[in-house]
């Protein structure tokens, strides 16, 4: 087995189709499932469901799978470790990230760092913190930045940043210009949500249900830019995370107040890492950076 045969099976199956993965490859769809019925015969076994709806992963396929995950990341620590031994800054961090993160300063971070180091390019999973939670648990990611109350045994955090949970609204609603409001007065207006899969939803249903109250809730999603323009045209108000409208703030775009029976609640925004992970060379240079730039990132 090649190199190349493990490329297109992963390619195959985090895509779905075999036309999914020849797009992205740049590869011939023949060529790949030329390479994936070779596997097949090789492990004298079906490593594919093929179906109507894509090609889905067999119980032998996601065996599979999982070896060749850590076979190609072991390649890539070697590789790195190389680079490092010649002194050339190099390689690819993967990480996952909720959304509120990458807009107010992940991005920034990743532009300056590939100023300085050019040879490091960036793979990157966006999601709710729960996702971002299993991607690091699961090992498919060097790192995670997510927002939670408790860290989960498998993990360590490396970099922790205090987060408020806020009411964001237009500038002219009626709660506007109090800097805290009360749950009671918020959940009289309509409300756009963040879904479930979201730590900033859980703590606002929290408080809900502790003060037996229910929101008008029109519409829920899993899209803070989305959220934060619909409150800007329409007037709803929603709850997110303080640095998620940040600049909409500083920009006199949107108000947004502390929540009274939130100000006890101390979430934190958190750079994880799997416990005992080892961290590719480009991996530790970016983390190492992120921790020298963490004066920034508020």
């Amino acid at each position: 087995m090649h190199i190349t045969s493990f490329r297109y099976f992963l390619s195959v199956a985090d895509s779905g189709s075999v036309r999914a993965a020849s797009e992205r490859l740049n590869v011939s769809a023949s060529a790949i499932s030329r390479q994936i019925k070779l596997l097949e015969h090789s492990f004298k076994t079906e490593l594919f469901e093929r179906r109507s709806d894509g090609m889905f992963l067999t119980p032998e396929g996601k065996i599979l799978s999982q070896h060749m995950r850590q076979t190609m990341r072991d390649l890539d620590l070697a590789r790195g470790q190389i680079d490092e031994i010649h002194n050339i800054k190099s390689g690819t961090v993967r990480f996952s990230a909720i959304e509120g993160v990458m807009s107010s300063w992940v991005l920034r971070i990743i532009s300056s760092f590939s100023e300085k180091y050019p040879g490091v390019d960036f793979e990157c999973n966006v999601s709710a913190s729960k996702n971002v939670i299993e991607d690091v648990i699961s090992n498919e990611v060097d790192f995670g930045v997510a927002i939670f109350s408790q860290s989960p045994p498998e993990i360590d955090t490396v970099l922790k940043l205090d987060t408020a949970i806020v009411a964001v609204m237009q500038n002219d609603h009626p709660l506007a210009a109090q800097k805290i409001v009360k749950l009671n007065d918020l959940v009289k207006y309509p409300m756009i949500s963040l879904d479930d899969g979201f730590e900033t939803k859980r703590l606002f249903d929290e408080a809900v249900n502790q003060c037996d109250i229910r929101p008008r809730i029109i519409c829920s999603m899993n899209h803070i830019e989305s959220i934060k323009s619909y409150v800007r045209e329409f007037g709803a108000v929603s709850v997110l995370p303080d640095y998620a409208v940040s600049e909409e703030v500083k920009r006199g775009q949107l108000w947004a107040a502390k929540i009274d029976k939130l100000l006890n609640v101390a979430p934190s925004t958190v750079l994880i890492r799997r416990r005992e992970r080892r961290l590719l060379p480009a991996a530790k240079l970016f983390i190492d950076y992120l921790n020298e730039q963490s004066n920034l990132l508020h």
